[in-house]
Protein backbone atom coordinates (compact mmCIF):
# COMPACT_ATOMS: atom_id res chain seq x y z
CA UNK A 1 0.00 0.00 0.00
CA UNK A 2 1.19 3.49 -0.76
CA UNK A 3 0.11 7.06 -1.12
CA UNK A 4 -0.37 7.87 -4.79
CA UNK A 5 1.58 11.15 -4.59
CA UNK A 6 4.58 9.33 -3.10
CA UNK A 7 4.28 6.54 -5.66
CA UNK A 8 4.31 9.06 -8.52
CA UNK A 9 7.38 10.76 -7.06
CA UNK A 10 9.22 7.41 -6.82
CA UNK A 11 8.23 6.32 -10.34
CA UNK A 12 9.45 9.66 -11.75
CA UNK A 13 12.79 9.22 -9.94
CA UNK A 14 13.06 5.68 -11.35
CA UNK A 15 12.40 6.96 -14.87
CA UNK A 16 15.05 9.68 -14.47
CA UNK A 17 17.58 7.04 -13.41
CA UNK A 18 16.73 4.92 -16.45
CA UNK A 19 17.16 7.95 -18.73
CA UNK A 20 20.57 8.75 -17.21
CA UNK A 21 21.67 5.15 -17.88
CA UNK A 22 20.24 5.24 -21.44
CA UNK A 23 18.30 2.13 -20.52
CA UNK A 24 16.13 0.68 -23.34
CA UNK A 25 13.02 1.07 -21.16
CA UNK A 26 13.45 4.85 -21.34
CA UNK A 27 13.06 4.86 -25.14
CA UNK A 28 10.74 7.57 -26.49
CA UNK A 29 8.71 7.89 -29.68
CA UNK A 30 8.96 10.73 -32.23
CA UNK A 31 6.67 12.90 -30.11
CA UNK A 32 8.84 12.51 -27.01
CA UNK A 33 6.50 10.12 -25.17
CA UNK A 34 7.83 7.03 -23.45
CA UNK A 35 7.16 3.84 -25.38
CA UNK A 36 7.50 1.39 -22.47
CA UNK A 37 6.97 3.62 -19.43
CA UNK A 38 3.47 4.89 -20.03
CA UNK A 39 2.32 3.31 -16.78
CA UNK A 40 1.19 6.45 -14.99
CA UNK A 41 -1.10 9.23 -16.11
CA UNK A 42 -0.11 12.86 -15.89
CA UNK A 43 -0.26 13.66 -12.20
CA UNK A 44 -0.40 16.95 -10.33
CA UNK A 45 0.26 17.47 -6.65
CA UNK A 46 -1.45 20.52 -5.18
CA UNK A 47 -0.60 23.21 -4.32
CA UNK A 48 2.88 22.86 -5.94
CA UNK A 49 1.59 21.97 -9.42
CA UNK A 50 -1.61 24.02 -9.43
CA UNK A 51 -0.59 26.48 -12.16
CA UNK A 52 0.58 23.65 -14.45
CA UNK A 53 -2.70 21.81 -13.85
CA UNK A 54 -4.69 24.98 -14.50
CA UNK A 55 -3.00 25.45 -17.90
CA UNK A 56 -3.71 21.84 -18.85
CA UNK A 57 -7.30 22.12 -17.62
CA UNK A 58 -7.89 25.22 -19.78
CA UNK A 59 -6.46 23.43 -22.84
CA UNK A 60 -8.74 20.41 -22.30
CA UNK A 61 -11.89 21.61 -20.49
CA UNK A 62 -13.93 18.50 -21.33
CA UNK A 63 -11.38 16.09 -19.87
CA UNK A 64 -12.46 14.10 -16.83
CA UNK A 65 -10.14 14.62 -13.86
CA UNK A 66 -9.89 12.43 -10.79
CA UNK A 67 -9.00 14.27 -7.62
CA UNK A 68 -7.97 12.63 -4.36
CA UNK A 69 -7.09 14.43 -1.13
CA UNK A 70 -3.61 13.51 0.15
CA UNK A 71 -3.56 11.06 3.02
CA UNK A 72 -7.17 9.95 2.69
CA UNK A 73 -8.60 6.73 1.37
Amino acid sequence: MTRKDTMVKNIKAYIKDLEKENHPLAEKDEEGRFIHLDIIPTTYIFPQNYSTFEQEFKKNPKTIWIMKPAGRS
